[in-house]
């Protein structure tokens, strides 16, 4: 089962392996990607994985193992982080869906409930993936995700981390001289 978790979280952090996520060299300097990207901070080794000790906090003595999937998501800035609000869905019979920061965290009824439960959350700006853009920079594929709220400025989110443009992340990830 903890294996299981561990793809699951590959599949739904868009993988495991190089990228650490744990940089944010564009927006402001300081302030990186929650090492979780939608987990909560005890989930996670030292490395950014997954701690195999809470990977299958799922499953209870009593109940099922609900294997709970994020369906749906807002990203928000917590304690100068950003970090993941995700509807939480399960086909097993007694899983309720729910809201919240990671399946192992406290439930909500909404979005608005868990953000609202961390004070260090800034509910202002609820980004959505707007879209996600595929290019050929220096000289390999890549590609980014456009993420924007309303009366916000855009988000851009690249495998090496946040930023406030495409020019900024270009500019902090120059192409190797060849």
């Amino acid at each position: 089962m903890k294996l299981g978790w561990v793809l699951l979280g590959c599949v739904l952090f868009v993988g495991c392996g190089d990228d650490d996520g744990a940089t944010d060299a564009g927006l402001d300097a300081g302030e990186g990607l929650d090492a979780g990207a939608g987990l909560d901070a005890g989930a996670t080794d030292a490395g950014g994985g997954v701690d195999a000790s809470r990977a299958d906090a799922g499953t209870t003595d009593a109940g099922p193992a609900c294997d709970y999937v994020g369906v749906d998501e807002v990203v928000v800035r917590c304690d100068g982080d950003f970090t993941f609000v995700s509807y939480f869905s399960s086909t097993v019979e007694g899983c309720d869906p729910f809201w919240g920061f990671s399946p192992e965290g406290p439930r909500f009824e909404d979005a608005a409930s868990a953000i609202g439960s961390d004070p260090s959350c800034d509910a202002d700006c609820q980004y959505d993936f707007s879209m996600s853009i595929s290019r050929v920079y220096c000289g390999r594929r890549s590609g980014y995700e456009v993420l924007t709220a309303e009366g916000c400025p855009d988000v851009y989110r690249f495998d090496t981390g946040w930023y406030a443009s495409v020019e900024e992340h270009d500019a902090a990830n120059p192409c190797p001289a060849e």
